[in-house]
């Protein structure tokens, strides 16, 4: 009866005991904000949410989540995102958030750009990342990144496993920030099936695209979609979720997806990255935060969970046995008989059945043989009361010293219980060493930690543990504690009975008598092993090149500070190589990225090996290197380096098999003569070896400052020109193009000028180039082909008669996606008929993505614009492409023109192309017809326009509409 009170009151006091626990951890309110890319609706933020739910629902801890979405795939402008910034600053004002966590990448930019202001030194977990900036994890032990990891060459093998007949691969995917990073992440990876499987490779695919390339292709094909898919009718990206078309739920042929979301509208499955284990990733990362782990240790990089995942409907659709599917694969959309779906349950059920019976069994044996044992008690019971009469007298007198030695007894074993329970529990190995005695304790947990017996000497661990490497420091360390009375701290390597090497971390305190003198000294050894190889993760993709393995550019610019400042080079000068390779680009388009990583690599081994043994070569950035030399006496010492660079290349270097050639242009900057800092040091050495570029490449070249004149000239330049299009600084002229048989104007070439308040005029040949690399040609162009059309309206209702204008158009603006759309609404605003406008491209238009460049040629012919092919001869196969181009008009470069009189071959040259035009049906005009001896021999050789200083300069518009309005003839 004493017991039952007993368990009671036990059990009473242990649910009291945790109901306070839990009301005081429910006073103790985590605030943890989460901070999605995309909007609520996108099914993969709504998973994000789930897995991050998963983790804190459990309720062992009391969190309050608050959530904010954002919508970057409709809308990632600078304003959309500082009215963002605005409205979290004024929500979240007077709330402290213990956590963060932000999904995708789009978050991720945006926290980086204002989390400091808005949430300082709060920790943040980023998940569904898929491109990482080094750059970002220095000096932020607060952010920990759960990264997306697309595991291509998985999917692709378990489609050839599950799908053996597959031959071709259809993939789309999209040029969004995270897109064009995950599809130049499957085509770089493709590339090891290319030869003996084909790649298709489609961007910004329409729907209606999609849905005619599923009907029209044969079984042997497998769809695989990326990131942001399809195009919808207004623009925006798609996934088939959004879509439920029965096209893709009935697909004739197999469709793959990278995500989880998609399974169930079409998708087979595969290899799946899944929304929900990243949330759950993150969130878990989350929880150690808030729970009061070291940020430390937590890794900075972490790469969430892939799955794979199928779709049970089109498992059968494609009739492909489960059984062929990975080990653990999940099944989703399965038709289960109710013993299948409750199999384990239905026989954990027998199995308790069956237990429970076998109990009852047992128990009713055991109370059978306990009525037994009851009667016999029973009949001991009266011999027994005798001498229990007796005993009772004694009892009392041994009671009171019984309690008594119990108590003592109870305090000294609660005290040992707590002591042991103290050094089992803990992680580390405590120890104590008793200076008078050399008495030397350590616990059990150094045999765990470590494989090594216990042992009895403080000193064992020095002469027979340690690291050689490590003796000597620590060593010191404890020897300046024991003289210095200080903390014992200490960090170094032993080699473990298993032979591995780990880090330890050894922390004592002395204790000393009245007199100071020292009597033990006790402490702890923690493994930091793990710690350790997470700094040496973090250094290296810090201060590395990934590729290379050469200094990164942060890295390798702080060792020139460093060089720089230092005072053994006062009387010294160091110098700075940018080398860039040339025509690397070629490497990648030809062989593919992971190709052009591969010579980047060699090339960093062989440029190791050719410099000085005291200089640093450094990766800078894509196909540039950097090379600091940190003293030399002689400039003929840098010129030996630079032929040595120089003739490293020479050597072929040898890809699957086959000899590539690649060079480089050097540009050299010397300190201090160009400058004292590391960054006017580089942007020097940068100006020089575009110098080099400039004179042919395959070169060095030394800095002087006359360059950096013309840079700075190419620099007003490019700040005035962007504001010339607002400031009215661009003007049309306009040069005739005049038939040859009669005389008169048959169109002209709309020609821009611009006159600007600080460098007064600037040729075409000064800007164009520089409005080209910056993209304002686009802008640029876009006005020039209004104004164009515009004046060219104005000339027709006036009644002038002339065939065309015809407008010069950029690589780079008619390579544009809404090139086409844009000459239209131009055409249809302006109401001109497209007979009347004459589009002209260069020869140097074809030579890269030249179906799609012709493919946009002839939709523009469709449209009735007429098509000119100017300075013709001077590009690089402009023969072999001529039969296919679209084109009405073949324009002769004028440098051809100015020499037929004098030049026998050139003027054989000019009667082919003009033969050959006539021959295909295209009419020609002669550029830079300057004298009467040319025009003649033109008309002999049967050109039918010609255009130049012989008829008329460029002129403005009012001069031009004279012209016109005379109509005399100008031959």
């Amino acid at each position: 009866m004493k017991k039952i009170k007993l368990f009671i009151c036990i059990f009473f006091l242990v649910i009291f005991a945790a109901f306070k626990s839990s009301s005081v951890d429910a006073a103790e309110v985590k605030n943890i904000l989460v901070i999605h890319s995309y909007n609520e609706g996108f099914a993969w933020t709504n998973s994000v949410s789930k897995g991050i739910n998963s983790v804190f629902d459990t309720g062992y801890i009391n969190v309050n989540i608050k959530y904010d979405y954002m919508d970057l795939k409709e809308n990632s402008s600078a304003d959309y995102l500082d009215n963002f910034y605005n409205l979290q600053k004024m929500k979240y004002s007077n709330i402290k958030f213990d956590a963060i966590i932000a999904s995708d990448n789009g978050a991720m930019d945006y926290l980086i750009k204002y989390g400091d202001k808005l949430f300082p030194n709060t920790p943040v977990v980023f998940c569904g990342i898929n491109e990482i900036n080094p750059s970002i994890l220095l000096d932020k032990p607060q952010y920990k990144i759960v990264k997306e990891n697309l595991e291509v060459e998985e999917m692709i093998k378990n489609i050839l496993s599950i799908l053996p007949n597959t031959t071709t691969f259809n993939v789309y995917g999209s040029n969004t920030n995270s897109g064009k990073n995950d599809f130049n992440h499957i085509k770089a990876i493709s590339s090891k099936f290319t030869n003996e499987y084909k790649f298709n490779f489609y961007e910004n695919t329409p729907i209606e695209k999609v849905k005619d390339d599923i009907r029209s292709s044969n079984k042997n094909t497998a769809f695989i979609f990326v990131t942001d898919p399809f195009l919808d009718e207004s623009g925006h990206y798609r996934y088939i979720n959004n879509l439920k078309d029965d096209i893709f739920k009935n697909s004739p042929v197999p469709l793959f997806s990278f995500w989880d979301f998609d399974l169930g509208y079409g998708t087979i499955g595969g290899k799946i990255t899944s929304g929900f284990y990243q949330g759950e990733e993150a969130a878990k990362i989350a929880l150690k935060i808030i729970s009061g782990s070291p940020l430390q240790s937590i890794l900075q990089v972490s790469e969430s969970p892939n799955k794979y995942m199928f779709d049970y409907a089109q498992l059968k659709n494609f009739k492909i046995n489960p059984k062929v599917l990975p080990k653990g694969s999940i099944i989703i959309n399965e038709n289960y008989s109710f013993f299948q779906r409750y199999k384990w349950l239905v026989i954990g059920a027998v199995v308790v059945f069956l237990f429970l019976i076998t109990i009852i069994s047992l128990l009713s044996v055991i109370i059978n043989q306990k009525r037994k044992n009851e009667i016999e008690l029973n009949n001991s019971y009266e011999e027994l009361s005798a001498v229990h009469e007796e005993l009772t007298a004694t009892e009392e007198e041994l009671r009171a010293q019984y309690e008594e030695l119990q108590e003592n007894e109870e305090i000294i074993r609660n005290s040992e219980e707590r002591y042991r329970l103290a050094i089992e529990g803990a992680n580390d190995a405590i120890w104590e060493w008793n200076l008078v005695n050399n008495s030397f304790f350590i616990s059990e947990k150094w045999t765990e930690i470590t494989g090594h017996d216990i042992f009895s000497n403080f000193k064992d661990i020095y002469s027979k543990y340690i690291y050689p490497a490590d003796k000597a420091s620590v060593e010191k360390d404890l020897n300046e504690a024991l003289n210095n009375n200080k903390i014992y701290k200490s960090e170094f390597r032993i080699t473990a009975k298993d032979g591995s090497i780990k880090w330890l971390a050894n922390r004592g305190k002395l204790l000393t008598n009245s007199n100071g003198r020292a009597l033990k000294i006790a402490g702890s050894i923690t493994d930091i092993t793990e710690r350790k190889l997470s700094e040496k993760q973090i250094k290296q993709i810090a201060y590395f090149d990934v590729v290379t393995n050469l200094p990164n550019r942060y890295y390798f610019m702080q060792k020139f500070k460093e060089i720089l400042s230092s005072k053994c080079l006062c009387n010294k000068n160091s110098a700075l190589m940018f080398l860039d390779l040339d025509e690397f680009k070629r490497i990648n388009d030809t062989l593919g990225h992971d190709k052009g990583d591969y010579l980047l690599k060699e090339i960093a081994i062989r440029l190791n090996d050719s410099i000085p043994l005291n200089s640093i070569a450094g990766r800078f950035g894509g196909d540039e290197f950097l090379v600091l030399i940190p003293e030399f006496d002689d400039i003929k010492e840098l010129e030996v380096i630079c032929n040595n660079l120089l003739n490293m290349f020479k050597e072929p270097f040898i890809i699957d098999g086959a000899l590539n050639y690649v060079t480089t242009s050097i540009g050299i900057s010397i300190a201090p003569i160009d400058g004292e800092k590391p960054e006017v040091l580089l942007k020097n050495a940068d100006t020089a070896m575009y110098r080099a570029k400039e004179q042919g490449k395959n070169q060095y070249c030394f800095f002087s400052y006359s360059m950096g004149k013309e840079l700075v000239k190419k620099i007003t330049i490019e700040n005035n020109l962007r504001d010339a299009l607002e400031n009215k600084e661009f003007e049309l002229y306009y040069q005739p193009q005049v038939n040859l048989f009669n005389g008169k104007v048959e169109g002209m070439e709309a020609l821009i000028r611009w006159n600007n308040k600080e460098l007064g005029f600037v040729p075409p040949n000064n800007f164009i180039p520089i409005a080209e690399k910056t993209g304002l040609i686009v802008p640029i162009g876009n006005w020039v082909l209004e104004t164009a059309c515009k004046q060219n309206r104005l000339w027709l209702d006036k009644g002038l008669s002339y065939n065309s204008i015809a407008v010069n158009v950029s690589c780079i603006q008619f390579i544009r996606h809404d090139f086409i759309d844009k000459v239209n609404d131009i055409l249809t605003s302006e109401n001109l008929q497209s007979i009347f406008l004459e589009i002209e491209i260069t020869e140097s238009l074809l030579m890269d993505s030249t179906e799609d460049n012709i493919n946009k040629l002839k939709d523009l012919k469709a449209m009735g614009v007429k098509i000119s092919l100017d300075d013709f001869g001077t590009g690089y196969s402009s023969l072999n492409y001529l039969r296919q181009l679209p084109i009405n008009v073949l324009k002769i470069d004028k440098s051809f023109v100015q020499e037929i009189c004098d030049n026998t071959e050139q003027r054989l040259i000019v009667d082919v192309i003009i033969n050959l035009s006539h021959k295909l049906g295209y009419k020609v005009v002669a550029e830079g017809v300057e004298t009467k001896v040319q025009l003649e021999l033109l008309k002999d050789m049967g050109c039918d326009i010609g255009q130049g200083y012989y008829f008329s300069r460029p002129v403005n518009a009012e001069t031009m509409e004279a012209l016109l309005m005379r109509n005399e003839k100008l031959t």
